[in-house]
């Protein structure tokens, strides 16, 4: 029954992308190459590399898109990732496998298999390592925090059975992040969907609390900064994450429109599906400028 509506809801949601993808404005002068990172075979195992130079080694930011766990790849993002290449930066954005098929855990895992190949072929493809940036958005910004916590906590990497890589991120943006799975989990009704996210028995399941993101955070943390609005229906998870952080000491910074300050309509991920709003470009240009501070 999961699996079924799952589909159905997929479809639905695709429809309207594929839709919104066909009439945007596609952000002109930038390159899109294709590659394998796990050369298994399965679709999913490929990413896109957005380049608006080809002038020498580039910073790079690798982007992990949202999709409730179940939906999206490497294409779901394009236009937003070019517009991010356009502000003088190397994109990579992979695929993962998505629920129904795996659990977040070995999303995850594809996540760090990404990692790899970007390390592995910085040479190939003009990379530059000392300059590398992270990014996600919804259930992708919950993968690329529990990354980024197990990068920063090697504990945390054996809890989640990851295999740690030697990649140092310089800072990374939240957009309308999931970060917290686990307590989702306890909305009415909601048992047919994370089953299939958690696992069979999620509610039993140590990957239940830990795909809380605040269950793993580490005592250090890298220049970080969330993007949402008022009308996200994850607005509260951002907003309480965020505080955990200022809490901590790690000095988040934060582009947050009120419903009063809105000329669009600002739902989740605004920025991303709607790059060309004018508060989209003031989120994602203050992105850019965040991330243009830790260049070295």
């Amino acid at each position: 029954m999961a699996k079924f509506v799952g589909r159905m809801f997929y479809k639905m949601v695709e429809k309207g992308d594929n839709e919104r993808l066909a009439t945007q404005a596609v952000p002109e002068g930038v390159e899109t190459t294709e590659r394998t990172y796990l050369d298994d075979g399965h679709v999913h195992h490929k990413l896109n590399i957005y380049r608006a130079s080809n002038d020498g080694k580039a910073p790079v930011i690798i982007d992990v898109h949202g999709g409730g766990w179940f939906y999206g790849d490497k294409e779901l993002n394009r236009n937003y990732d070019k517009t991010l290449a356009k502000g003088g930066f190397t994109v990579v954005a992979p695929s993962y496998r998505l629920a129904f098929e795996v659990n977040y855990v070995e999303q995850l895992k594809d996540v760090f298999k990404a990692f790899e190949w970007v390390l592995n072929n910085a040479e190939k493809e003009n990379f530059d390592l000392d300059n590398l940036f992270l990014t996600g958005d919804s259930a992708g910004a919950h993968l690329a925090a529990l990354a980024l916590n197990c990068l920063l906590d090697k504990e945390t990497a054996k809890k989640f059975g990851v295999t740690p890589v030697d990649i140092k991120f310089k800072a990374v943006a939240y957009t309308c992040g999931a970060f917290l799975l686990g307590d989702m989990t306890k909305i009415f009704g909601a048992g047919l969907y994370f089953r299939e996210i958690i696992g069979k028995g999620y509610h039993r399941s140590p990957y239940c609390k830990l795909a809380n993101v605040k269950e793993t955070l580490p005592d250090s943390y890298i220049p970080v900064r969330f993007i949402s609005a008022d009308g996200d229906f994850l607005s509260k998870a951002v907003l309480s994450t965020y505080e955990l952080f200022k809490e901590k000491g790690f000095d988040p910074d934060i582009t947050y429109f009120k419903k009063e300050d809105q000329k669009n309509e600002l739902k989740h991920v605004y920025n991303i599906i709607q790059p060309y709003w004018e508060e989209s470009k003031e989120a994602n240009d203050k992105t850019l400028a965040f991330f243009k501070k830790y260049l070295g």
